[in-house]
């Protein structure tokens, strides 16, 4: 993903960024999900990683 994006900005586009963490239902202080949405020229490209 991160070398994607860096690709994005070289080839002059602009790139927004939006990370969503999520929680485990137990409460443990450790997160278990995280929802990247880059935005690309105003196009939406979605990243979902899970642990």
């Amino acid at each position: 993903m991160e070398r994607y994006l860096a690709g994005e900005l070289k080839a002059g586009k602009t790139v927004n960024v939006k990370i969503d963490v999520g929680y485990p239902a137990n409460g443990a202080g450790r997160p278990n999900l995280f929802v990247v949405e880059a935005t690309i020229n105003g196009k939406i490209v979605p990243f979902r990683f899970t642990q």
